[in-house]
């Protein structure tokens, strides 16, 4: 018998592979609000491993700061879609 665990899952219109979720982190890693290649490196590794999902660091909007790392963030409008 296969593990609940590891069964696929449909949730509404999305079916996962199975039920491994990988939650949001906060990493700290952005340059001026912008992902970096880090962010692709390391979300990445969590799909290629076989999670069934993987969230995302949250993005906010934000009010421009000095330079230096930090979450990621919307500050001006070439950030935004």
């Amino acid at each position: 018998m296969t593990s609940p665990l590891f069964a696929p899952i449909a949730l509404r219109g999305l079916t996962l592979a199975n039920r491994i979720a990988v939650s949001p982190m906060c990493q700290y890693q952005s340059v001026h609000g912008s992902p970096t290649d880090w962010h692709i490196v390391h979300m990445g590794r969590y799909a290629i491993g076989g999670a069934g999902i993987v969230f995302s660091s949250p993005t906010r909007w934000m009010r421009p700061r000095t330079g230096g790392r930090s979450g990621s963030n919307t500050r001006n409008q070439s950030q935004a879609p």
